[in-house]
Formats: structure tokens, sequence, C-alpha cells
């Protein structure tokens, strides 16, 4: 999406082609994010897509990860549709 690309294969990430420092559960959050570009991405398929259906879950655990993914790649780049979830901006 624009200058955000990773490879799901290394687990590797990348802005402006400098290198992403992400965790693993926020490059997951991230290749959601990009795999579905476009598209609105509510919370409750965030946390399907972050963990396993029988592990316990928080869902402010989606929040904090949009917060710190905001951080690295730039507040504008990822858009809150207001009672929806979230979504990529390319």
């Amino acid at each position: 999406a624009g200058s955000v690309s990773l490879d799901p294969a290394s687990g590797e990430a990348w802005l402006d082609e400098q290198p992403l420092a992400l965790t693993a559960s926020e490059f997951r959050l991230l290749q959601l994010l990009l795999y579905n570009a476009g598209r609105t991405l509510s919370r409750a398929a965030s946390l399907d897509g972050l963990y396993r259906i029988d592990t316990e879950r928080d869902a402010n655990t989606v929040e904090l990860l949009v917060g710190r993914l905001r951080r690295k790649i730039g507040r504008d780049r990822i858009a809150t549709v207001r009672g929806l979830g979230y979504r990529i901006i390319a």
C-alpha cells in the first residue's frame, strides 16, 4: 500500500524501502490490513486473524496494535472507520 510493503515469507516489512522493526503481532495486523486493502477490517475480524479461535483475547489488543503501527508507519496510513474498524490507506 503506497510505500508500505511486506514479505510474508521472510517476515519483513518496509516503509519507503527502509526496514520496519515490528513485533510478530504488529506484522500480522499489518499483513491483514494490506491483504484487505480497500476494505474496512472489523475489530472481530482483526482478532480472528491475529489469534487462534481458542485463544483468550482482549478486544483492546487491536486498538493497542493499531496505535503502535501508526507510530511506526505514520498516523495517516491507517484510517479509523467509526463503529466499523480500520482500513489501510494506499
